[in-house]
């Protein structure tokens, strides 16, 4: 248990002073160094415990300063090198200079988990500094220095036990042999028997002091013979008539009474013996007449003597030793002049004081203690407690000087990598959004690594923008492709296929984007016709093989070869019916085609037809000769259609653009646009001066291009109906970013407006961009607009979702309209809306937009709160009194509580405010206890507040003279300043509990107040500018900001985040009464962060969750929800890479900067 003991110790000085402990696996580490370093030290602790148990009863606890510096300077050498030798060795990996490859890719991977340990502790932003070793040495040497002192701990704690405690005499303690000092006292005349005697008695004790061997000719013999008697443990005299008559004989036991000695009488001559007391006090002995005698005066009692003499000695061993020990070192110290040097330390008091607790109190014991060792002892103590106070206090003083001193240097480095960090952070930002065009995968990783640096400004702005980019990307589903062949998805748009440039096709299911995995062979040049109607049967081209598959079990149902030479290229031209029952195929260059009925596993025709296009169904073919472009049934029975080719025209150019979804040809005629019924008859040209750029994959539009001398812009027209819906303006194409004269770098910053742009009259921008199939780069849409594929420059194929669902911003359908009002529950699940002239209270889940929930209204809701408990729901109603005015049918206003959770009603309040034809209830507001409810009325100027506890009006506040007409009022979040805002720009403040006026600002049509109460946010909506206010002085808080286009825009509506660092602003343009744009500002930048994050058909009222991660915004029959957490912004950026940036991009980006390990935060 000693070495186990002395190890945890260990552990426990090494803890404080470790620079980074982040992990458990660092805890690990620091521990099994600890016990392996210190465990040795606890080992030799032990064996020096039992070697010096046999030397001495309780040796000298004093450490070696010199083993303590040495322990010390050895850790801080061998630890401080081996920091220098890390810090050089990691350097290169972690800045991303050096690449380890193969078998030292391992290596590199431990080094950068170790530099992220060290990295992220208390002394992380020294671990690049030159003086990181130099710190390593500083604390390696306190460590050593502690293991050195803790190597004497488990001998220590052990010595420094009572030794008279739980122990007979004798046992468990050293043996006795050479313990006990023993001083003779003896008259010259008697040196024959005092020397046979000291013979006897040398074999057992430790030693015999008599003149005849401890003094030197030189030395004074008197002083000699004191020390003598103050260094031995017992003090034997031989009294006989000649030593009674020796007057040394009688000073040396005085000398050994006052001392306190045990002294023991032996009479050795018979003289005496007769009346031993007599004779000892007639001789002046009288003092040693009470002590116990042994009487050896007989020849015959030599030997019982010497054993009775050696029982004697070891009597109370223990005690007696350290009553010499005392003794001696209080004659030292008063010798010395009382010198504080010479007392006795903590531990040794401790032991001194257990000495005089146990004063043996056996009959005839005679040893006591003296006035000297009690003095001694005392003023050890005190000395002791003296020494322990100024140690403390120059312990606590030079504690506090290095607390302070570390606490400046850990500030200082805090300040300097606090610096450092936001400084890469806005670096990373800008790289995320420069230009050239960094690409969509890695402008997400630089702005996830941007905030991964530091919560800064330009970090979310970078990953908001970038987010809005990629918002309904799923995943990459590839990389490092070098062009791609043909790709189509399934007309169910459940199966995604694409061949690459090994010739093999990958298939996705795009429900989850999960790969079912690739065939050998590639899809047809029309790869739309590759996959039957659901997506279950795909086929393919091997040679001159053609393969129809399982796309699920990528089972091979068909296969059967071509009727003409394949191409080298692999190319064909054919596909699939829509049931995936017929297989239509004729190899590239070749004119000969095959139609195969593959349920039957057999050919059914055989003719003549170059570049076979099927339509969806399967049930016609296109043919594109070398003349003309001709139609067929896929049987092969010719259809009188035909379509003589331009001879200018391309080689291999088909005049076929497109299939009806009546499965008519849409085709070019010589520069015009024709739609061709069966046998040739019903022709429709929709407009002679225009061709054809692009069909709809739904084939009920047509995009119709201008061509020779006519002008204007595209146009796009219904095929169902055949009547023209619209032009697409080419500078409306310009502004949205899709005009056609972009280069390749420029191309991937458009895929997001190409991939989930609004369609302009159902027609994707894609298409109206003239965006062509995917070859090097390209976007292709699943035929319901739910899904599409990208793939750009850099051989990035991305997956996305347009079902509503997004990274940042969801639209996701619900049953809200014409929307007037709506409140969020406090737990930011449900959302209560009110219709316009409505009188239903709908509740919807915030999350998925579905409908919960229908309460009937008594009168016509207009504004609506949820209490702070979310237990109830007050809804603020009119309903007409049956009196018609001039004016119109007066209108009495009241509000209704609901309870939440049922929807029953459960009170009314009637308002004081007298009817009112024009008459329309404003924001209502609950207080934050819950107790007083607040309704602003518009046409009266007033706020009136009820008493929930007995549904009374207690107070009204503002006065109906104002006329100012009062839309926005907002409650302070301590429930004690009424905020209100009219149409004439006025912000009035009223204290709630007097009614009283505060000092109001001037400017404002819509208000907000900070989470904490503190500052007031006003925007005036023609200026769009806003501006912050102190809330109790009506101080302004620097100068206003424009968020919105003054002019152009106004401003709708604003909130203030819960963690009050930033601003939502809902703007509306001049133009458009039901269009609401959403958009976040940062208050302490006060710059606006991404582009416009979401819009709504409707005049929006934003409602943000209690935790600040999301805001919702309901109506134009969808419920838009906004992520406005950062973190769930970079994981999503994170997400969507599916990598990590690579070295090269980290030297691009952050030259000479840490390279990071993941896409996480630190």
């Amino acid at each position: 248990m000693v070495w186990l003991l002395t190890a945890v110790g260990c552990v426990v000085v090494v803890i404080p002073f470790v620079p980074a402990l982040p992990t458990p696996y660092g805890t690990a580490l620091v521990g099994t160094v600890a016990v392996l370093g210190c465990g040795t030290s606890a080992a030799q602790a032990l064996v020096c415990r039992e070697a010096a148990g046999e030397r001495r009863t309780v040796p000298d606890l004093r450490l070696s300063l010199r083993g303590l510096v040495l322990w010390a300077l050895v850790a801080a050498g061998v630890l401080g090198g081996a920091a220098w030798a890390v810090q050089r060795w990691t350097a290169p990996f972690v800045r991303g200079e050096l690449v380890p490859e193969g078998r030292a890719a391992v290596v590199g991977e431990l080094l950068g988990w170790f530099d992220r340990q060290v990295s992220a502790g208390l002394f992380g932003p020294s671990f690049a500094q030159w003086y990181w070793p130099l710190l390593v040495s500083v604390v390696a040497l306190v460590i050593g220095g502690g293991c050195a002192a803790l190597r004497e701990w488990p001998a220590r704690r052990a010595r420094l036990r009572d030794p008279f405690a739980g122990t007979p005499e004798g046992e468990g303690l050293p043996q006795l042999r050479n313990t006990a000092r023993v001083f003779l006292s003896y008259a010259r005349t008697d040196e024959e028997f005092a020397t046979r005697y000291v013979r006897a008695l040398e074999q057992h004790v430790r030693g015999v002091w008599v003149d005849w061997q401890g003094i030197r000719a030189s030395e004074k013999w008197r002083w000699k013979i004191f020390d003598a008697l103050r260094a031995s443990d017992a003090v034997i005299v031989l009294v006989s008539s000649n030593s009674l008559r020796s007057e040394w004989c009688l000073r040396e036991c005085e000398e050994a009474i006052a001392l306190g000695k045990r002294i023991l009488p032996v009479l050795i001559s018979p003289e005496p013996a007769g009346s031993t007391t007599a004779a000892l006090r007639a001789a002046g002995w009288e003092p040693l007449a009470e002590y116990q005698r042994l009487t050896m005066s007989g020849a015959a009692d030599f030997d019982r003597g010497v054993r009775e003499t050696l029982a004697f000695v070891a009597q109370e061993h223990v005690w007696v030793d350290l009553h010499t020990r005392f003794g001696e070192q209080a004659h030292a110290w008063r010798a010395s002049g009382f010198s504080e040097g010479l007392l006795l330390r903590p531990h040794e008091v401790r032991i001194a004081e257990a000495w005089r607790a146990h004063t043996p109190r056996t009959p005839g014991f005679r040893a006591r203690r003296t006035a000297a060792q009690d003095e001694f002892i005392d003023r050890s103590r005190i000395a002791g407690r003296l020494r322990a106070r100024r140690w403390w206090l120059g312990a606590v003083a030079v504690v506090a000087v290095l607390a302070v001193l570390t606490g400046l240097v850990l500030t200082g480095q805090a300040d300097a990598e606090r610096q450092r960090r936001t400084a890469l952070s806005q670096r990373l930002a800008a790289a995320a959004d420069a230009q050239p065009y960094a690409g969509l995968v890695r402008s997400s990783l630089l702005g996830a690594a941007a905030y991964a640096q530091a919560d800064t400004y330009e970090a979310r702005h970078a990953m908001a923008t970038q987010l809005m980019r990629v918002n309904q990307a799923v995943s990459v589903l590839a990389t490092g492709l070098r062009g791609i062949g043909t790709t189509a998805f399934s007309r169910d748009g459940r199966v995604f296929a694409a061949t690459f440039a090994d010739g093999r096709t990958r298939i996705w299911d795009t429900a989850d984007w999960r790969p079912r995995g690739s065939v050998p062979g590639q899809l047809p040049h029309d790869a739309r016709r590759g996959l039957s109607r659901d997506g279950r049967r795909i086929v393919v081209s091997r040679g001159d093989r053609i393969e129809v598959r399982d796309t699920r079990s990528l089972r091979v149902v068909d296969v059967f070869r071509t009727a003409g030479r394949p191409s080298s290229s692999g190319v064909w031209s054919g596909g699939l019916a829509g049931d995936g029952g017929r297989v239509v195929a004729a190899a590239a260059g070749s004119a000969a085609t095959l139609v195969r009925d593959v349920t039957h596993r057999r050919d059914v025709a055989r003719y003549t037809c170059a570049e076979p296009a099927p339509n969806p169904r399967g049930t016609r073919v296109w043919c594109n000769g070398p003349d003309a472009g001709t139609l067929r049934e896929a049987t092969g029975r010719p259809l009188d259609v035909r379509v003589t080719r331009d001879p200018n025209a391309a080689a291999g150019k088909s005049a076929l653009y497109g299939w009806t979804a009546d499965d008519k040809p849409v085709v070019d005629d010589h520069h015009a646009a024709k739609v061709i019924g069966p046998g040739g008859h019903d022709v429709w040209t929709p407009d002679p001066g225009r061709i054809p750029s692009a069909v709809s994959e739904d084939g009920r539009r047509v995009l119709l291009t201008p061509f020779g001398t006519t002008r204007g812009d595209d146009e796009v027209w219904d095929l169902e109906n055949r009547r023209k819906l619209g032009p697409v303006p080419f500078e409306e194409l310009r502004k949205a970013g899709l005009h056609r004269d972009y280069g390749a770098m420029e191309w991937e910053s458009r895929i997001p407006a190409m991939v989930a742009g609004a369609p302009r009259h159902g027609m994707r921008l894609a298409a109206l961009a003239g965006v062509a199939p995917m070859s090097s780069t390209g976007v292709v849409h699943s035929v319901d607009g739910r899904r599409a594929v990208t793939l750009n420059d850099r051989g990035e194929l991305t997956g996305w979702r347009l079902d509503g669902h997004g990274r940042i911003v969801s639209r996701l359908p619900a049953p809200l309209t014409t929307v007037a009002a709506n409140a969020l529950s406090p737990d930011g699940r449900t959302l209560a809306v009110l219709h316009r002239k409505g009188t239903e209270l709908t509740l919807v889940g915030s999350a998925d937009g579905r409908r919960r929930r229908a309460v009937p209204l008594t009168g016509t809701g207009w504004s609506v709160a949820y209490s702070p408990d979310g237990a109830h729901i007050a809804v603020a109603q009119t309903v007409g009194t049956g009196v018609v005015t001039s004016v119109g049918p007066e209108l009495r206003t009241f509000v209704e509580i609901f309870a939440a959770a049922t929807g029953r009603r459960t009170a009314t309040l009637r308002s004081t405010v007298r009817p009112n034809p024009k008459e329309a209830p404003g924001t209502l507001v609950f207080s934050p206890d819950g107790r007083h409810l607040y309704l602003a009325f518009t046409q009266e100027s007033t706020v009136e507040r009820w008493r929930l506890a007995d549904g009374r009006s207690v107070r009204t506040y503002g006065s109906v003279r104002e006329n100012g007409y009062l839309d926005s009022v907002v409650l302070s979040p301590d429930g004690r300043t009424l905020a209100a805002a009219d149409r004439q720009s006025r912000v009035r403040l009223w204290d709630t509990a007097t009614g009283r006026p505060r000092r109001g600002t001037k400017d404002g049509t819509s208000v907000a107040f900070s989470p904490d109460g503190r500052t007031l946010a006003t925007v005036s909506g023609l200026s769009t500018s806003v501006q912050l206010w102190d809330a109790r002085t009506g101080v302004r808080l620097g100068p206003a900001f424009d968020v919105g286009e003054p002019g152009v825009t106004v401003v709708q509506n604003l909130r203030i985040t819960p963690d009050g660092t930033h601003l939502l602003v809902v703007t509306q343009p001049l133009a458009e009464f039901n269009a609401s744009s959403l958009w976040l500002w940062d208050l302490r930048q006060r710059k606006r962060v991404g582009p416009r994050l979401a819009t709504a058909d409707t005049r929006a009222e934003p409602q943000i969750t209690p935790d600040g991660t999301r805001a919702v915004l309901a109506g134009g029959g969808a419920l838009v929800s906004v992520d406005l957490d950062p973190a769930h912004w970079q994981s999503s950026l994170c997400r969507h890479a599916g990598r990590r940036l690579t070295t090269a991009e980290w030297r691009a980006a952050a030259s000479g900067e840490r390279y990071p390990a993941s896409c996480s935060t630190p």
